[in-house]
């Protein structure tokens, strides 16, 4: 039997500071990935002009790595490595001590 393959969900969005600076937002959610992309931001192995969407010029990404949950930042868009993996495996709530 085949197994049908989940849709990617892609979500366009504007968030603005308090001091009424706008941003463009993509948002996409894969089966095991949220890449979060963010209009005039990118990564170094981008095409120029590529409009946001996709995840493909993500500068954040949350992921399932295994058992771990991660949060992936690419903050040097010449740099084709993310500069920061973050394990969020400290956070979790059985983790918390009780004061």
């Amino acid at each position: 039997m085949k197994t049908k393959k989940k849709k990617d969900i892609e979500l366009h969005h504007t968030i603005t500071s308090e001091d009424g600076y706008s941003r463009d937002l993509s948002t996409t959610i894969t089966g095991d990935k949220i890449y979060i992309e963010a209009k005039g931001y990118g990564v170094a192995c981008m095409e120029p002009d590529t409009p946001i969407g996709g995840g493909n010029q993500a500068i954040i990404c949350i992921e399932s790595w295994g058992d771990e949950l991660r949060v992936i930042v690419w903050s040097d868009i010449n740099k084709e490595d993310p500069e920061y993996i973050i394990n969020c495996e400290g956070a979790k709530l059985d983790c918390h001590l009780d004061a």
